[in-house]
């Protein structure tokens, strides 16, 4: 009588049943990886709506300042920015100026910067072109690494100050082009443009 299972067992040197060519399984990783790239370019240029590409603009201020980059918080503001109603009036360049001092300067140490609410009102236009944004900016920062945070809207604003973010579509993206800063919820405020 024959032993099954010695039958079905591999003999030493001899191919398996199923073996994979391995230049296939490098083929289809490298055509799904393309296909990944492909699939997620084309949602962020035709899907994502401009609500959560203007998010992530003011997550890039915000991101810049986490990582002391005065140049890189101004990159998300158009060239004719400017800072209009409130108590503060200022260009671009007194900005740039201003974050210099702020984030390399006075806080040389951690940064944290987080917008309330997280997920705060975003109003695109019906032209599609112009957008607000309306949301209140917790930030603080430590003078170095050894030292307390000290509280950004304390020392320069107040804990109920609001900003109106108006930002613009340009041919490379979403820009910053007037912030309006307001002592209390401008829900009920006129904004100038």
């Amino acid at each position: 009588m024959k032993n099954d299972l010695a039958s079905e067992r591999r003999l030493p040197g001899s191919e398996p049943r199923f073996a994979l060519d391995r230049r296939a399984v490098l083929l289809a990783l490298v055509g799904l990886l393309a296909l990944y790239i492909l699939g997620s370019w084309a949602y962020h240029r035709f899907l994502e709506s401009d609500e959560t590409k203007i998010r992530k603009v003011l997550a890039a201020c915000a991101q810049a300042a986490r990582d002391h980059s005065p140049a890189g918080v101004t990159d998300n503001f158009d060239k004719t920015f400017k800072i209009g109603t409130g108590p503060v009036s200022a260009d671009l360049d007194t900005i740039h100026g201003a974050m210099v001092q702020l984030l390399m300067v006075m806080y040389r140490g951690p940064v944290e910067v987080a917008y309330v609410p997280s997920t705060f009102p975003v109003t695109v236009a019906a032209n599609g072109t112009t957008a607000v944004a309306t949301f209140q900016l917790r930030a603080r920062g430590k003078p170095d690494a050894q030292s307390e945070f000290m509280d950004f809207n304390q020392q320069f604003l107040s804990s109920q100050t609001w900003f109106r973010c108006h930002l613009r579509k340009t041919d490379e993206g979403w820009k910053i082009h007037l912030v309006e800063i307001f002592d209390a919820d401008p829900s009920e405020a006129k904004t100038e443009e």
